[in-house]
This record gives C-alpha cells, sequence and structure tokens, in this order.
C-alpha cells in the first residue's frame, strides 16, 4: 500500500481496489482486495446507473461488452 501511495502524491484515500493486469501484484505486495476490470466496470455501471444490464467500452486498446443479470453479476462479456 505505501507503494501505491507514493504514486498519488497529495491525494488521500481510505481505501484501494486492484483492476486490471496488475492486480495480483498490488494485492499480494499492498493488501489491496481485487477484481476483474470486466467486474468493476460492472459494478461502477450499475453504481451509477441501477437499471443498467448491459456496458459498452470502447477502448484504445480493445473494447467490450459486458451483460449483467439483474442483481448485476457479469453473466456474459465479449472483446
Amino acid at each position: 500500500m505505501a507503494e501505491a501511495r507514493k504514486l498519488l502524491p497529495g491525494l488521500s484515500f481510505d481505501r484501494i481496489l486492484a483492476t486490471g493486469y496488475g492486480r495480483g501484484q498490488l494485492e499480494e505486495d499492498g493488501d489491496a482486495p481485487s477484481m476483474t476490470e470486466i467486474s468493476a466496470h460492472a459494478a461502477g455501471a450499475r453504481f451509477f446507473f441501477p437499471e443498467a444490464c448491459n456496458v459498452g467500452d470502447p477502448g484504445g486498446q480493445d473494447s467490450k461488452a459486458i451483460a449483467m443479470n439483474a442483481a448485476g453479476k457479469v453473466i456474459r462479456f465479449g472483446r
């Protein structure tokens, strides 16, 4: 966690959640919980848009389409 704080000078935070390819490293070294990037996208979409059932993420490296069930759990995704 100390290394993560060095990357964010001047910012304060209570918790860190690691996503993406490096999530395992931060989880092991920083005692931070992790989840997949796909699950994080779904959780964020559901938080801001509670009725959402699909998420589209057109990115620079790839694009993702995510389908969620009524509880917000990812049921299918494609790149």
